[in-house]
């Protein structure tokens, strides 16, 4: 596996060669976990969550929650929730969108085979 193709599986891309068959039990819970806590940060920040969905063509997938700024925490619930996306998560970036904190979570390796 070469650079170009973690940063693939990082942002989720479609493979044209790949076709997953076997899922990977362990990470499709991982992210089913990543989804819950998601949405409950979506709710109580009145954020938006977009979800990429796994897929046979991809080896990863992806949850976008935009929240809008200023995030203060104080809540230890919500607190709770931002340190479980850094946890579950095989790759978590931050950046500005829009005027919005844009929180991208991915998992990878969603296939055994």
């Amino acid at each position: 596996m070469n650079e170009q193709d973690i940063i693939s599986l990082i942002l989720g891309e479609p493979e044209d060669d790949f076709h997953g068959t076997v899922p990977s039990k362990d990470k499709r819970l991982r992210f089913d976990r990543l989804r819950g806590h998601a949405g409950a940060l979506m709710h109580y920040t009145h954020g938006n969550l977009d979800i990429q969905e796994p897929s046979e063509t991809r080896r990863s997938a992806c949850l976008i929650l935009d929240v809008p700024l200023p995030v203060v925490v104080l809540n230890e619930y919500v607190r709770k929730h931002f340190s479980m996306l850094m946890e579950l998560s095989d790759s978590v970036s931050l950046s500005n969108a829009g005027g919005r904190l844009r929180i991208k979570c991915t998992v990878c390796g969603l296939w055994e085979e």
